[in-house]
């Protein structure tokens, strides 16, 4: 059965309360007094869980900028799609109820959306999550739903009482399958398209002083609708065991690993940068300002410049060394592009 509940019709002042509105149809005080009222009518089994979901609620700042309670039986067509490195397993399935974004003008008020397909990521062994890990999701939640990464709708328990996190469904999967969908071969305009969401992502986890901590392809998300490409970083706030463990490990893929984590130093932001551009380590912030200006300069701009100029011309390079030596592969068919403990290799 749906849920409803009534939400303002503007953005300056809501008609319940009278008190200005912190976004488009979002009020904090009526629509999260509606949340903590729901509060009794769900439970994830797991105190320290639950409260959690709630702290997402109680400081949403708009509409779904927070984590919901999913019952398992609300999902149809689940599908296996493979293992995402140690500690977790991808499904996709189909959420028959779907996320509340419908708004009925005439009734004024959200409704659900419906069957929407989503994917599932079951953290292995999570039973009982630990402390440490539980209060990795209160340092990172602001980062679990933001519109410069991929969208966490909320949680659930799968049969077997495991965790798992409800992510929306996007298109062309992760960059490695997207990569072999398009046989490898991006023209530059779609490539720094990519780059530039994929930085303003990262800038987004630094500019809340944290890291991602283990960014690489398996944990971008790649939609592609028409003429648009967007990116987005996934499994921030994530990684490592969720169970109680006393081993100490550097978790992640080898390639995009900071050498220095290798050498007994804490990842840090320019950790993150390794992993996206190795040679330099500008902030993030700089790689989002760079790759905004080449976007304009060659998706934007009618006029030609320099840096235009210069892409035309690795554009022509590039096709014109496909035709001649054929694709070179971008990555070894031998390789592990999942993370793992790299204590154990």
């Amino acid at each position: 059965m749906s849920t409803t509940f009534s939400i303002p019709s503007n953005f300056a002042t809501c008609p319940n309360c009278e008190k200005t509105c912190t976004s488009i149809l979002w009020c904090v005080n009526c629509d999260i007094a509606y949340l903590v009222e729901n509060f009794k009518n769900w439970s994830s089994g797991d105190p320290k869980l639950d409260d959690f979901i709630r702290h997402t609620q109680k400081t949403a700042k708009e509409t779904m900028d927070f984590l919901e309670w999913i019952d398992f039986s609300q999902f149809d067509l689940i599908k296996y799609t493979g293992k995402e490195g140690s500690f977790s397993t991808i499904y996709t399935a189909l959420w028959m109820e779907g996320p509340f974004w419908n708004w009925d003008e005439a009734a004024s008020i959200w409704s659900r959306g419906g069957p929407t397909k989503v994917i599932l990521k079951r953290l292995n062994d999570s039973r009982e999550l630990s402390d440490q890990f539980i209060n990795q999701l209160y340092d990172y939640s602001k980062c679990l739903n933001n519109n410069t990464l991929a969208d966490c709708f909320g949680v659930t328990r799968d049969n077997t009482s495991n965790i798992m996190f409800v992510f929306r469904y996007y298109n062309k999967g992760n960059i490695y399958s997207f990569l072999d969908s398009c046989n490898e071969l991006l023209c530059w305009r779609d490539t720094v398209d990519l780059l530039w969401s994929i930085a303003s992502g990262i800038h987004k986890i630094h500019e809340q002083g944290l890291m991602h901590g283990h960014l690489h392809g398996g944990n971008i998300l790649v939609e592609s609708e028409r003429d648009i490409m967007d990116a987005r970083v996934s499994d921030t706030g994530l990684h490592g065991p969720p169970f109680n463990t006393n081993s100490e490990g550097i978790y992640g893929v080898v390639p995009f690993v900071d050498p220095e984590i290798f050498k007994g130093s804490e990842p840090t932001q320019a950790s993150d940068i390794y992993s996206f551009d190795p040679l330099k380590r500008p902030s993030a912030l700089d790689l989002y300002i760079l790759f905004e200006k080449w976007v304009v300069a060659i998706c934007d701009d009618p006029e030609p410049s320099e840096i235009s100029d210069q892409f035309d011309r690795a554009e022509i390079a590039k096709f014109s060394d496909f035709k001649n030596y054929g694709l070179i592969p971008l990555s070894h068919k031998g390789a592990i592009y999942h993370s793992r403990n790299l204590n154990l290799i």
